[in-house]
């Protein structure tokens, strides 16, 4: 947990996630497989569905939220 490893992870992942669509679009062009979806698709990155995977875990956290909130305020009231 020290800055340093958080840092150098961060930075880790960061550069992999950069470069992997370059990956990606080498091996379509190497291998010759022609797909129909598009490069980020084939990456897992699509937009249908886009708002739902936004808004459902928003709203989880929400009332997970609000569930510890008030049970700490029922804590104090006694």
């Amino acid at each position: 947990d020290h800055p340093a490893v958080i840092k150098r992870r961060f930075t880790s992942v960061l550069i992999v996630s950069g470069l992997s669509p370059l990956f990606v679009w080498t091996w379509r062009q190497f291998t010759g497989v022609r797909t129909g979806p598009a490069l980020l698709s084939l990456m897992g990155i699509r937009f249908e569905g886009l708002i739902p995977a936004i808004i459902l875990p928003l709203m989880l956290t929400m009332v997970r939220s609000r569930s510890q909130l008030d049970s700490g305020l029922t804590l104090l009231e006694f």
